[in-house]
Parts: C-alpha cells; sequence; structure tokens
C-alpha cells in the first residue's frame, strides 16, 4: 500500500478535527521509548521548537539513561504541529508506539494517574511493572475488566484512541461500562 493509498493519508485533517473536535479535552500521547529510538531527546527538541505543550516522563525519580530512553512518556500534543503530524501520519512510525489520551485535566493529574497504571500490587503486597499503556495490552485489559476495574483504569481520561495498522479504535467508559468505536480516518469522510 502505497502512502497515497493510506487511509489516514487522505485526509489528515478531517482526522486530526475528530481528535480535537471536543474543545474540554486536550489531546494526549503515551509514547512508548522501547518503540521510539532517542525520544527524551526528540521530546525536549519538540518543546523547545514549540511543537509540542509540555511533556513529562511516567516514570518517577531521576532515571538512568537507558532507562529513560525506553520509558514511557506523557506528551501534550498541538493539533497543527509538525511532531503531531509525523506521529499521527508518518508511513514508517511502529504501529505499537503508544496510545493517544484525550482528558480535560491538567497534565500533572493525568500523568500521576497513567503512572498508576504501570504497575500492579501482587497478593503478597510485592509491586510489578505492567507494560498497559502499549496498544494492545490497553485493548486486552479493558475487554477482560469489570466495570468497576474499567472506571479505576480510566480514571480522568475521556477517551483512548489505540493507533492500528489498517485502522484506529476509540475507547470510551461510561460509569464502568465500554464502548468501541472506529476512529474515522477519512477514507469513509
Amino acid at each position: 500500500m502505497s502512502a497515497a493509498d493510506s487511509p489516514l493519508a487522505i485526509a489528515p485533517a478531517q482526522f486530526k478535527a475528530q481528535l480535537w473536535a471536543d474543545e474540554r479535552l486536550q489531546v494526549h500521547a503515551v509514547l512508548l521509548g522501547r518503540c521510539l529510538s532517542g525520544l527524551p531527546a526528540r521530546l525536549a527538541a519538540a518543546q523547545q521548537d514549540g511543537e509540542i505543550d509540555d511533556f513529562d516522563c511516567l516514570l518517577p525519580g531521576a532515571l538512568p539513561p537507558p532507562v529513560q530512553q525506553g520509558a514511557p512518556y506523557l506528551v501534550r500534543l498541538r493539533r497543527d504541529s509538525p511532531f503531531t503530524d509525523a506521529l499521527l501520519f508518518a508511513a514508517d512510525r511502529p504501529s505499537d508506539w503508544g496510545v493517544l489520551v484525550l482528558a480535560g485535566v491538567r497534565l500533572i493529574v493525568l500523568r500521576n494517574h497513567l503512572r498508576s497504571l504501570l504497575q500492579a500490587r501482587l497478593p503478597d503486597g510485592q509491586t510489578v511493572p505492567l507494560d498497559t499503556l502499549s496498544p494492545d495490552m490497553l485493548r486486552i485489559v479493558l475487554d477482560h475488566a469489570d466495570n468497576a476495574q474499567r472506571a479505576a483504569i480510566n480514571g480522568p481520561v475521556g477517551a483512548w484512541v489505540l493507533p492500528g495498522t489498517s485502522h484506529w479504535s476509540l475507547a470510551r467508559i461510561t460509569g464502568g461500562h465500554l464502548e468501541w468505536r472506529p476512529v474515522r480516518t477519512g477514507a469513509d469522510a
């Protein structure tokens, strides 16, 4: 499939219009450093160039450089920026780069909530890391959680948008009830 045949390449403006349709919600990306090489430096440069509003690492504390490189990052995107366009429309990006999060809360509030999703406490009290925010894992967790678990996972999130190779999916959780719907990419506009 050529870039011209890609549904995302057909109408990027309409695709972005869907993501930014609700003025109460900001569009964030959770980017997985393990899938995007040099992510911390790329984010710092994008912020310096005014291409993103803000970003923060989802792992707390001072991290050694190898951990920083592979860590997940929360990024508040700007609708019209080269960084956002490259993330959403670049043909060479991996499909498991992370997820989009639509939320109407401050970055620090969202960051703290998402941090809580990156670990689980076992019955013996031990804490173990989770890769909950990768697209495949998030879909599995949301599909198999009960309503109370979904509500806790969702927290202040208005919607989750999961990228895919052939289509993207939007998940909304209301009162613990999960609704999946495809995100129109312009091919069906």
